[in-house]
């Protein structure tokens, strides 16, 4: 009775005192229900025994109310029935809530731990033998560059500390610009892969690459293969510009050009493989660091017109067949295997992300992704179904092939940004795996046409070259240089709904795109000299200017036609 003030049991029997403390403990609910349900019962005793004075009368009236109120249990449950049924509406519906908060909570964690102790994926669909098939043509394996660059690749000797900052400037840097220890060092390390670089070579002479992929880890699956390592094959098509600017020097323009067009036509097969998008986007590197070299080879008087004819027709003919957009069929096939490793298969939904298989993915992806692992984790029982997943992956391929297709002008134009934009912001965090492997689509995209801009550019100038060799000028435009033969189709530009700009002036000419700022600035500014794949970037409010070489400035002339 200590719980209670002791005013509420005064006047009553000892067993009328124990019985309503017994009902109000058994009432539960807060102390402040407990003393109102005590302080009522006690008052109905004393009603029922006012008048009666005699104790022991009293103490018989009690029991006989104790008899008929009945067992102290159901008492106090009726009561606490009775006090949940007028409750206000806004307290039952709080506490219905948090019932229901309760139970939700509940079934997520039983379904979490379900999740990370019994569900397991179902590998049945081999992606690896699909993906092998479609990157293969059907040609003979003897036309395959493959095996060659990846003996070149095993034979590659890597390049010192030094020796690699002068490769990575080759965009920067002459031979004039070397040190007498710089050029020992570059000439020790290209003796050195000399072996490495005669497989490169042969390579080239194929007409197509295709890798044979195979599973690095059978647990990852081809999320292994997303990555290839490709440096030595990078580091390669830098070596082929500065042994054309060897051979050069030695008074071989020949030997010069071949060195080039050998890295030009890698890059050519990387870029039309179907492979991977690092494959393709290394190609494209590839590509863009023989061509610029080449463009600058084409000012030299050392090259005969028979020189430039074979060089533009060996550039012309690198791609087997027209000139390839980004292809993200192996993204594709990827994404699907590394779907049914982490998802469970059937049931609502499709299937449930496994946060097990989920962490190993999320460590194999890296730090970025590792900082955000255990939030992500215990999300997976709310992430979208395997179904939804899928059909979000594909609606983003599907939207990234139509950009393919697309210049940067014509990206522009249809607003494909706001596409993107919308469709980032639609994956949320309902599907991980699906911002975890999206691509930069709108970037590799206008990579692929700013080199294809650069393959018809050096096209254009060694037939622009050839024409003033031929009869002695340049022509006034380009539509004339076609008309004459000399090209095939005019050079598109990607940032424009036009052709690349060309202006004779002076006796010379200069050839250019209006660049990322879509405007044209007149070509007057001054080339970049890094390599394309920056310099690009590096524009504002400047064209990106492929002739006059940078050592040719170009000159502020009126057009020779007006």
């Amino acid at each position: 009775m200590k719980r209670f003030d002791e005013e509420i049991f005064a006047g009553l029997p000892q067993c009328a005192a124990e019985y309503v403390l017994r009902v109000a403990r058994r009432v539960g609910n807060t102390r402040r229900v407990r003393r109102e349900v005590a302080a009522e019962l006690a008052d109905h005793f004393r009603d029922a025994l006012a008048g009666v004075a005699d104790a022991t009368e009293r103490e018989c009236r009690s029991e006989q109310l104790i008899v008929d109120f009945g067992d102290d249990k159901l008492v106090a449950r009726l009561i606490r029935r009775g006090k949940k049924r007028c409750r206000p509406l806004w307290k039952k519906a709080i506490v219905r809530s948090l019932q229901v908060v309760g139970v939700v909570i509940l079934l997520y964690f039983v379904h979490f731990a379900w999740l990370m102790t019994l569900a397991r994926p179902t590998i049945d669909t081999d992606y690896l033998a699909r993906l092998n098939e479609y990157v293969q043509p059907r040609v003979d394996p003897d036309l395959n560059a493959e095996p060659l660059l990846r003996e070149a690749m095993d034979l590659h000797v890597k390049p010192s500390d030094d020796v690699n900052e002068t490769l990575g400037n080759v965009n920067d840097l002459t031979l004039g610009d070397l040190t007498p220890e710089q050029r020992r060092e570059l000439a020790a390390y290209l003796a050195a892969n000399q072996p490495a670089w005669e497989k490169f070579v042969a390579g080239s002479q194929r007409p197509y690459y295709w890798p044979t992929y195979s599973l690095p880890n059978e647990k990852q699956g081809l999320i292994g293969i997303l990555l290839p390592s490709l440096s030595a094959l990078r580091s390669m098509g830098r070596e082929a510009t500065w042994r054309s600017r060897l051979a050069m020097e030695a008074g071989d323009a020949a030997e010069a050009a071949d060195d080039l067009l050998a890295a030009a036509r890698v890059g050519a097969q990387l870029q039309a493989s179907r492979a991977t998008l690092i494959e393709q986007l290394v190609g494209m590197a590839i590509s863009s660091l023989a061509e610029k070299p080449l463009r600058e080879l084409a000012a030299s008087e050392a090259l005969s017109p028979q020189d430039l004819l074979r060089i533009q027709q060996a550039l012309a003919g690198a791609f087997a067949g027209s000139y390839p957009t980004i292809d993200y069929r192996l993204e594709r096939y990827c994404f699907l295997d590394i779907t049914q490793r982490c998802f469970t298969k059937g049931g609502p939904g499709g299937g449930q992300l496994i946060p097990d298989e989920f962490r190993d993915l999320l460590d194999f992806a890296g730090a970025g992704m590792r900082d955000h692992q255990l939030l992500l984790m215990m999300a997976s029982p709310l992430t979208a179904g395997r179904d939804a997943t899928v059909a979000k992956a594909m609606e983003f391929y599907d939207m990234a092939d139509r950009v393919a297709e697309m210049t940067p002008y014509e990206a522009r134009k249809e607003d494909a940004r706001q596409w993107v934009d919308t469709y980032v912001d639609d994956t949320s965090y309902r599907y991980p795996l699906v911002r975890m492997f999206i691509p930069s689509l709108l970037r590799a995209s206008e990579l692929s046409w700013r080199a294809r801009a650069e393959r018809e550019a050096t096209l254009t100038i060694f037939a622009l070259q050839r024409r003033r060799r031929d009869k002695g000028a340049y022509p006034k435009t380009l539509h004339e240089l076609a008309g004459e033969q000399y090209i095939d189709a005019l050079p598109q530009d990607p940032y424009s709904d036009g052709t690349l700009v060309y202006k004779p002036r002076d006796g010379g000419f200069i050839l250019y795109s209006v660049g990322h700022d879509f405007e044209d600035n007149g070509g007057t500014t001054k080339p970049p000299l890094n390599d394309a794949w920056k310099g690009w970037n590096h524009l504002d409010g400047e064209d990106y200017i492929f002739w006059p070489p940078p050592d040719r400035p170009p000159v502020e002339t009126q057009p020779a036609d007006e």
